[in-house]
């Protein structure tokens, strides 16, 4: 589940993302097209597609940013645990004993 902070950064993220690809591609047609017939229109084109360029890449980032992906909490039992047979929640290794019901725990 998303946080409300999350959502937002995700939504202005798909916003800049859509933007830049507009921009990307309204450049594109008018230099297509023909449209911009003088030095100036198309250095004005291109330079509306490297803005739509650099909104996309910044889009991308702020929706795919793998620094904000939670890794899930290790386990502070160690690799040799077993489970209670009688409320079958883990224990730690080396216990005797439970640490939840205090079910004497058989270790093989």
């Amino acid at each position: 589940m998303t946080t409300s902070e999350e959502g937002k950064s995700n939504a202005s993220g798909y916003l800049m993302l859509l933007i830049g690809v507009i921009a990307i591609l309204t450049g594109w047609t008018v230099v297509l097209e023909g449209y911009a017939s003088t030095m100036t229109m198309f250095a004005a084109m291109m330079i509306v597609q490297v803005i739509g360029i650099v909104l996309a890449f910044l889009g991308l980032r702020i929706v795919f940013d793998p620094a904000r992906r939670k890794a899930p909490a290790p386990s502070p039992y160690s690799e040799f645990s077993v489970v209670c047979e009688r409320c079958e929640k883990e224990v730690p290794s080396g216990a005797e004993n439970c640490p939840n019901c205090g079910n004497p725990i058989e270790w093989d």
